[in-house]
Order: C-alpha cells, then sequence, then structure tokens
C-alpha cells in the first residue's frame, strides 16, 4: 500500500481569533502558531490493485504405456467442462487465442525436450500467453506427458493432483486454451498435453488511471504548499517579534494560502476515496 501522509491545517476553534485595533484586525500571534501547529493528522492508504496471478503447478508425467492412446483439444476441454460442472463451478469458454499458446507450448516441448512451465531460454507463462495476443488478470497452466488412453483418462489423472485440480476447478477462471500433440520425448513416442486457463483483462473494471495521475499531482502539490507555509510561518514569527508593520497583510495572505491548501487537500481526500472504492471493486473482480 502507497502510504500518503498529510496534514490539514484548521483553525483553533474552527474561527481565527482576531484583536481589533483602530479597525485593523491583528492576530495573536498564539494564533497564528495554532493555525500551523495546531494539527489534526491524517493518515490516508491509497490502495494498490492486485497484480497479475498465476498458478503453475508441478507437470504430470505418466509412465503408461497404452499404444493405441489418443487425445483431442476438444475431448479435453469436454472433460475438464464436465468435472466443473459436476463440482458446481461454471463451463469454461473456449479461447482460440489460448489454444493457440497451448500448442505453441506443446510443441515446443517436444521440440526442445525439456517439461516444464519454463522454456530453456526463460520463456514464462506470461510471455508465452501475452506473445499470443491475451491479456489476462490471472493465468493457470496445467502440463501433462505421457500415454494416457484418452482424453478422460487425463482429465481424471490431473484431477488426482491437487495442484491441477485446483486450475481445473477454479472459479477464478473462465477461459481455456487446450494443446495436445504426440512426438518422441526422451527417446519415446508419448502425448504432451498443455491446458492454458485464465481471466481476461476485459473481465474486470480497471480502475481510473487519469484519477490516480490527478492525484499523485495532487500530492506534490500540497507538498509544495507545505513547504512555502512553513516558510511563511517562520517569516511571521520574524516579524511578529520585530513589531513589524507588514505583519497584518503577511498574516492575512498566510491565512489565505491556509484556506487553498485546505480546500485542495479536501479535494484530494476525496478522489482518494474514489479511487480506492475503484481499487476495491477491481481487486474483488480479481479475486473471483
Amino acid at each position: 500500500m502507497n502510504s500518503i501522509s498529510r496534514k490539514l491545517f484548521w483553525l483553533v476553534g474552527g474561527a481565527m481569533l482576531v484583536l481589533s485595533v483602530a479597525g485593523v484586525a491583528v492576530l495573536y500571534r498564539s494564533e497564528i502558531a495554532g493555525i500551523f501547529d495546531s494539527i489534526r493528522s491524517v493518515r490516508t492508504e491509497l490502495a494498490t490493485p492486485l497484480e497479475k496471478t498465476f498458478s503453475l503447478p508441478p507437470p504430470l508425467r505418466s509412465q503408461g504405456s497404452a499404444s493405441d492412446a489418443l487425445l483431442t483439444p476438444n475431448g479435453v476441454i469436454a472433460e475438464t467442462n464436465r468435472q466443473r460442472i459436476l463440482y458446481g463451478v461454471a463451463e469454461l469458454s473456449e479461447n482460440e487465442i489460448l489454444n493457440a499458446a497451448a500448442l505453441t507450448k506443446a510443441k515446443d516441448i517436444l521440440a526442445r525436450q525439456y517439461f516444464a512451465h519454463e522454456s530453456p531460454t526463460g520463456q514464462n507463462v506470461q510471455e508465452l500467453v501475452e506473445g499470443a495476443g491475451y491479456e489476462f488478470l490471472a493465468v493457470g497452466e496445467n502440463l501433462a506427458l505421457g500415454n494416457y488412453e484418452d482424453d478422460m483418462v487425463l482429465v481424471q489423472a490431473w484431477m488426482a493432483s491437487p495442484g491441477h485440480r485446483e486450475n481445473i476447478l477454479s472459479p477464478l477462471f473462465s477461459e481455456i486454451g487446450v494443446g495436445v500433440v504426440r512426438g518422441t520425448f526422451e527417446g519415446e513416442t508419448t502425448w504432451v498435453a498443455v491446458q492454458e486457463f485464465a481471466k481476461p483483462s476485459s473481465a474486470c473494471v480497471w480502475p481510473d488511471v487519469s484519477l490516480k495521475e490527478s492525484i499523485d499531482g495532487n500530492v506534490q502539490e500540497l507538498d509544495r504548499q507545505e513547504q512555502e507555509l512553513a516558510l511563511r510561518k517562520q517569516e511571521l514569527d520574524r516579524m511578529r517579534a520585530q513589531h513589524d508593520p507588514q505583519y497584518n497583510q503577511k498574516a492575512e495572505e498566510y491565512n489565505v494560502l491556509v484556506a487553498q491548501y485546505n480546500q485542495l487537500f479536501e479535494h484530494t481526500q476525496a478522489m482518494i476515496a474514489q479511487y480506492n472504492m475503484e481499487v476495491t471493486e477491481f481487486n474483488r473482480c480479481v479475486s473471483g
């Protein structure tokens, strides 16, 4: 969380105490001090949108040797949704971009002979999926290697593994892509199956970026005004001690700046409240 520590300048008792001398309002030195030193400390927490989430259970490898094994993307998706229906979870929508990413991953595993979520050159699932053109809030990847008899047997094997099961049944995900490829891995003919689960970035309303930029700008301006008020306060103290005839004029100018500061402060507080509400709704959506 980003903390913005802010001070609200206020007048003692809600009003400025003055002494009228020959029709001229003269502020007591104690009241000038009160404006600046009797401060209500306000700490506002600026909420932070959740970052993208990833679910990457350890790859599943089978030692089975079914010679007639046959896997299909459509069948794997159908069996996955059948499991979700059984457990009362909404079905996943097939996404062609995720299909392409999953197929790319499966082919790459066989081409470069590795079995992991990250490629030998360091490409991770985020780079894989975004590289295919899919923007997401959350993504999960299931990997399987082996001669699974059919789509149902493959999905059942994933369901028997806690991490893969969590991806299959997670209500966080709303879309899926599957890639299956038969080839040679470490000298044996086998199948590689990849599931890409995701929640698209379009599923949630993002916090207003321009509002956040305005808040940041206001905070910088408040910092600048605080510094100026501090310097003017020092000047007023000096002028009062020296009975400077310009004291009253400078005091009035100071109080005008205080009012401007307070107005900007309150406006910024309202903006932060609005932004935090947007972030809360966004985070609730992202969390599923």
